[in-house]
């Protein structure tokens, strides 16, 4: 039975595409130097969830300009 309040895993070619890098070697790359977003090891597979994706990128947002 399948829970539907678990997170949509990501594989790293998805994940890539989803945070607009050209190539999922940048998170490979990432992972070894211990930086990136949160992932998830399953057995020999990585997985990442969308929602810790959309954190990532929501940490990361500039404020170019004061108001």
């Amino acid at each position: 039975m399948e829970n539907t309040a678990d997170p949509p895993l990501l594989d790293t070619h998805e994940a890539a595409r989803f945070l607009g890098l050209k190539n999922s070697g940048t998170l490979c790359n990432w992972r070894t130097m211990k930086k990136g977003p949160v992932y998830i090891r399953v057995g020999s597979n990585v997985r990442y969830a969308l929602t810790d994706l959309q954190t990532w990128l929501t940490e990361r947002r500039v404020l170019t300009h004061k108001w």
